[in-house]
């Protein structure tokens, strides 16, 4: 057995290490496994408190995977960097935490990511700041009426609202309401009011018939949105 578990996580480290030129903890487990990419995904989003409960396997084989996949990177002598798991929420970004109890040596195991000597030391710097940085705010465009968590707002179909965890908001209590929506199509547009704004939100609606949400805009600052029109818009008229 423990041969067996030694060569599955050298398996997946290898692998990742292979695709990325980089491989972190959770790389490791979700390639064997151990806990699902979309939980992963869900964590770093906010919509999980804690990844805790999800990783499978017993407490045991979970901290072995982990001194053999610690022991595997040394062999290899690759470069270890620790990557900080944030997201973005209304007051600020806050610090995401992999297990509900306090311990702060596992939570640093679980950040810790390896990268391969090939990479120069800039190159491994624009990672690991990419890798810290907070995934984009996503706002959702409703199918079904639903009910703002905090101010009680009833909210229509096709109305916007987010979610603070698992609580559903709208965009005043969100702090987004004074965002402009700039629909999906036009990818000038997009680019320059990205560019301008301060704060870019992804606009997303679930499809029933392709079982995923699908992207349909962006929020940015309106008055990002309108300088990035008129700026189009002269450059048109010059060309004309």
């Amino acid at each position: 057995m423990p041969e067996a578990l030694e060569s599955r996580v050298i398996r997946s480290a290898e692998a990742v290490l292979a695709e990325q030129k980089y491989v972190g903890t959770l790389d490791v487990l979700s390639r064997m496994g151990l806990v699902a990419a979309v939980n992963v995904e869900a964590w770093r989003k906010g919509r999980i408190e804690s990844l805790e409960e999800l990783i499978q396997g017993s407490p045991e084989k979970i901290a072995r995977s982990l001194e053999l996949f610690l022991d595997w990177a040394r062999g290899k002598r690759l470069i270890a960097h620790l990557v900080r798991y944030v997201r973005r929420t209304r007051e600020g970004e806050v610090e995401l935490r992999v297990f509900s109890e306090v311990d702060s040596e596992a939570e640093r195991v679980l950040r810790v990511h390896f990268f391969s000597p090939d990479l120069t030391e800039a190159q491994r710097g624009k990672l690991v700041e990419s890798l810290s940085r907070p995934p984009e705010r996503v706002v959702f465009e409703i199918l079904r009426d639903s009910e703002c968590a905090q101010c009680k707002t009833e909210l229509e179909r096709g109305e916007f609202l987010t979610l603070d965890g698992k609580e559903p908001l709208c965009m005043d209590c969100a702090g987004l309401a004074d965002l402009g929506f700039l629909p999906s199509g036009d990818a000038a547009l997009t680019r320059r009011a990205t560019k301008y704004s301060g704060e870019t939100v992804v606009v997303v609606r679930f499809s029933r018939a392709r079982k995923r949400y699908e992207r349909q805009g962006i929020l940015v600052e309106k008055a990002a949105l309108e300088r990035a029109q008129r700026e189009l818009g002269a450059s048109s008229e010059a060309g004309a």
